[in-house]
């Protein structure tokens, strides 16, 4: 019996996902090695995860767009990585850009996590971004609706940075034809810049959603019967269809549900600012002491992005070990092994 499982579980075990790694140094080349996010996910199976590397001497390097019709594991280095309030000096400070990703017909299931991206098409279902940095998310695709299946059902955000300064909206429901819905939607500790917006074709909105410990500069528009949890509203709009609970507004909310209107920054935060991306905007977002926003959230966790158990981690860094040194023998064969040494260190 014993034996029988052991061979059960060797065998399940062989199909074991695979890391591809994403360098555009043309000179680095080697098993599972791309110069191109696109070329890595073209050779992905499902679930492999697609480790996107800086390179080069600039502190800025671009990778261009990339679609999945796969379930594949996007991982980044973080971003604003040059921030000196962190505990530890990241081990690569360059900055990494992808261009827009756009998750197709196939892909559910698909994770974005430490990355800095542009606009994430999500056309299927369960897709979870994390720890990143993306200018927008729009569900569903405007271009070409015939792809689509799922209407972006289930898509989970979660202590992410979505927007940029002057951008016009961030998360949106968007396909041509009217009357479409995404649902189900969870956004968790997240700075949400711009307008929460869903529009495109008539009627077309997000509901049933739960948006919890976030931080929102712009309004909120056509987002019906869903949910807003210890959140700080600072856009002047809100939809009176959901329900809004323990936030706190610049502006007016409703008085019941324990919410607070009319706050001043000095109130709550500790900075100097408030609607920035880079590094001093996480520093500013931190609550000062005394902060009307401490201990003022459901069940007596602070609103805010860095209240709850599970708060926005500056720079969205990775934890995955990375490579510092290796050092090998040369070319082996079935019978002279590779002497080799490397060393890792992880965030």
């Amino acid at each position: 019996m014993a034996l029988g499982i052991c061979v059960f579980l060797c065998s399940f075990n062989t199909n074991a996902q695979t890391t591809r790694r994403v360098n555009g140094d043309p000179n680095i080349t080697g098993v599972n090695v791309y110069n191109t996010i696109q070329a890595a996910v073209d050779a992905a199976n499902t679930d492999d995860v697609i480790l996107i590397e800086p390179y080069g001497n600039s502190n800025y390097v671009y990778y261009s767009s990339v679609e999945t019709s796969k379930r594949i594991h996007f991982r980044g280095n973080g971003f604003n990585l040059n921030n000196p309030q962190l505990s530890f000096k990241p081990l690569d400070t360059r900055t990494v850009q992808l261009g827009n990703i756009t998750f197709k017909n196939g892909s559910e299931g698909s994770t974005v996590k430490h990355a800095r991206t542009g606009t994430i098409y999500v056309n299927e279902s369960n897709i979870s971004i994390e720890d990143s940095y993306c200018h927008s998310i729009w569900i569903g695709n405007q271009f070409d609706e015939s792809i689509l299946v799922s209407e972006g059902t289930n898509l989970k955000v979660r202590r992410c940075l979505v927007g940029y300064n002057g951008v016009n909206e961030t998360i949106r429901e968007y396909r041509n034809n009217g009357s479409l819905t995404s649902t189900n939607l969870l956004v968790e500790n997240s700075v949400l810049f711009g307008i929460l917006f869903s529009g495109g074709g008539v009627n077309n909105v997000i509901s049933n959603s739960i948006f919890k410990n976030c931080q929102i500069y712009g309004n909120i528009t056509e987002v019906i019967t869903s949910s807003f949890v210890n959140c700080i509203f600072q856009g002047i709009e809100y939809t009176t269809s959901s329900n809004i609970s323990y936030c706190i507004s610049f502006h007016s909310l409703p008085n019941s549900n324990n919410n607070i209107s009319n706050a001043t920054y000095d109130q709550i935060f500790s900075g100097t600012s408030y609607s920035t991306t880079d590094y001093q905007g996480d520093l500013d977002r931190v609550l000062k002491n005394g902060s009307i926003a401490s201990g003022a959230g459901m069940n007596g966790v602070d609103i805010g992005v860095y209240g709850s158990v599970n708060p926005i981690t500056f720079s969205g860094l990775p934890r995955y070990p990375q490579i510092t040194t290796f050092y090998n023998s040369g070319v082996g064969d079935n019978t002279t092994n590779i002497s080799a040494t490397a060393t890792f260190k992880a965030n």
